[in-house]
């Protein structure tokens, strides 16, 4: 048996530009549909339910929590580089 080569430290290859970019459309995706879905749920109670308050709760909490899942999608990204810094790094 050969013993087990191991591989310099060295950084791994950037990621595709297809690819880096399908990460960016799924995360912008992902934070409207944040925003807009707590919208339409309160918009389907209050129709189900004959109130009126419900999406007013849902404009409250659906835009709050996706600023606030961009606001740590933001923290997280570093400078530029395109690479998740780990929040222990800080």
């Amino acid at each position: 048996m050969e013993p087990a080569q191991e591989k310099p430290d060295t950084e791994s290859p950037p990621p595709a530009p297809m690819a880096e970019a399908m990460r960016w459309v799924s995360l912008i995706t992902t934070v409207g549909l944040e925003m807009v879905i707590p919208i339409l749920v309160g918009t389907w109670i209050d129709k189900s339910w004959g109130t009126s308050f419900a999406v007013w709760i849902g404009l409250v909490i659906g835009p709050a929590f996706g600023f606030w899942h961009l606001m740590v999608l933001t923290r997280v990204q570093g400078p530029g580089t395109g690479k998740v810094k780990k929040t222990e790094d800080r």
